[in-house]
């Protein structure tokens, strides 16, 4: 397996798959619906965290407080917001508790744990080395960075370097 980046809008990545220069390509199915290209594609959805903060969405409105869409979005996005941005926040800490960075070979992914009376957060995650990887977990920045650290995550980060 040869993993390389690739650039370029959907359109030219795919191009570049249909041309030969890749055997396959990772792109986010939501982008791919919002192109509407999914019935056009053969793909298959993976079971993976992506890098903190993937996939989160920002929306942006004029400065106008009492205008009924800022109303409508505030009201709708306050509790969403909310649990994702405290998550992602969490997520960071984490990252820069390891030196790592959005350049870095991480994944982490904040999750209820439905099971726990409690609901507790749980954070799982993979950090990919050159020649291996490891998965890590924990349900708190605490457990998850000795985790990683146990091990020896961060030996696989600098791999990198």
């Amino acid at each position: 397996i040869n993993i390389v980046n690739l650039s370029g809008n959907v359109d030219t990545r795919l191009e570049k798959l249909s041309q030969g220069e890749y055997d396959c390509i990772i792109l986010a199915k939501a982008g791919l619906e919002r192109l509407k290209l999914l019935d056009e594609l053969h793909y298959e959805v993976m079971d993976w965290s992506t890098a903190s903060g993937q996939g989160f969405l920002c929306i942006e409105v004029l400065n106008d407080p009492s205008g009924d869409i800022y109303n409508f979005l505030l009201k709708s996005f306050r509790e969403i917001n909310l649990t994702l941005g405290n998550n992602i926040s969490i997520e960071r800490s984490i990252l820069e508790a390891i030196n790592a960075g959005c350049n870095s070979a991480i994944s982490i992914q904040t999750q209820s744990n439905l099971e726990s009376e409690n609901s507790q957060l749980i954070h799982l995650g993979e950090i990919y080395g050159i020649e291996k990887y490891i998965s890590f977990s924990g349900t708190n920045a605490e457990k998850t960075i000795n985790d990683i650290k146990n091990q020896d995550g961060l030996k696989l980060l600098n791999e990198h370097n």
